[in-house]
């Protein structure tokens, strides 16, 4: 059992990792939206983390319930299908909020650029930035893990319970850092750069950027 364990705890390391290093979206949206709305490392990092507790949270509720249902246990495939299934849906519909959402903001970045250039004293912040981080939380807990349910707690689920909890509690912390350090590292790099000719459209670059993350995601990139 003890080989069992740390035989998945590293697999959960791993899968962790390679699906945030893997997927754009979990970093990105954050540099860029920390960029345009100049936010501090803290803040930046601050809401990173507090997305990043929602993706992981939405993923391993639906597989506690799946056990609690006694379903995850089975040997047969079929039952965790439906699961699978589920959690492929919940992804595409996140990656269409992302891009629904970028949308949005690109539109109104391009709006906020015309306006900004009659008129060099308005940079207060809206109310679209101001909601932004909400807005990105609740794609995120929208979003699923993929591979969490059938790669870590389905197997898990075989050992203990304890084993279901222990994994799943590395994935998510290894999701956490590597979604932190990996924009910690983008956003200290970009502090220097200055693109003064899109100074005036940042944020429809921003929103550019939401979508081509939520594109990616549909295209399974």
């Amino acid at each position: 059992m003890a080989n069992d364990l740390s035989t998945l705890s590293l697999a959960a390391a791993g899968i962790g990792f390679l699906h945030c290093v893997g997927g754009p979206d979990h970093y990105l949206p954050f540099v860029a939206m920390s960029r345009v709305g100049v936010w501090s490392l803290r803040k930046t990092l601050l809401v990173t983390t507090i997305c990043g507790i929602g993706h992981v949270i939405g993923s391993a509720l639906l597989g506690l319930l799946g056990i609690a249902a006694g379903v995850l246990v089975y040997e047969m495939q079929d039952t965790l299908d439906p699961f699978v299934k589920f959690e492929s849906g919940r992804g595409n519909m996140a990656a269409w909020l992302l891009v629904l959402a970028g949308v949005v903001y690109c539109v109104w970045g391009v709006s906020r650029g015309h306006h900004h250039h009659g008129n060099e004293a308005v940079d207060e912040p809206s109310t679209l930035e101001r909601i932004t981080p909400w807005v990105l939380f609740t794609i995120f807990a929208f979003g699923p893990c993929e591979p969490l349910i059938p790669l870590l707690m389905y197997p898990a689920a075989k050992v203990s319970l304890l084993s279901v909890v222990f994994v799943t509690a590395v994935f998510g912390a290894t999701t956490l850092l590597t979604m932190t350090v990996i924009v910690a590292i983008m956003h200290r790099g970009l502090q220097n750069v200055r693109l003064t000719w899109l100074e005036h459209y940042r944020h429809a670059a921003a929103g550019f950027v939401l979508v081509a993350c939520g594109i990616a995601m549909i295209l399974g990139l």
